[in-house]
């Protein structure tokens, strides 16, 4: 899907403030010892970053591994972003589908508090990279 500059910068934008957004409400969601959600919403953060990174560059991805492997294959190879933000990246990702998929796991408050710190890391790195390319 291309955009034009004007929707890249714009979705660039709106998906960066919608990542942050998710790292509060994983806060929120820590406090309340709702771990499960609070590691969904540290991924989402992770997600929606990626999401800000594809919109800067005219792609879209329609799911969550398309936006990973896109993540990693424009951004990660060609060394936009630190190979460690790819794998934070595919660690996060596997640990939502562990909290949200797999009933019988049991999500921790270390657990979830580390997905928070990662995914700050995570969302500072992208938003860090976008403003040195003048997105933001």
């Amino acid at each position: 899907m291309t955009q034009s500059f004007f929707d890249r910068r714009e979705g660039t934008t709106l998906y960066l403030e919608r990542a942050k957004r998710m790292i509060e409400v994983a806060e929120l969601t820590q406090q309340g010892s709702f771990f499960v959600s609070t590691m969904n919403r540290a991924y989402y953060a992770c997600f929606y970053a990626a999401s800000a990174a594809l919109s800067s560059q005219g792609m879209a991805r329609r799911d969550h591994d398309g936006a990973f492997y896109g993540f990693e294959e424009y951004f990660v190879r060609r060394g936009l972003i630190e190979e460690s933000f790819g794998e934070l990246y595919g660690r996060i990702l596997d640990a939502w589908k562990l909290a949200d998929f797999e009933i019988r796991e049991v999500t921790t408050a270390e657990q979830a508090q580390g997905a928070i710190e990662d995914a700050r890391r995570f969302v500072s790195r992208v938003q860090t990279m976008l403003q040195e390319e003048g997105w933001l």
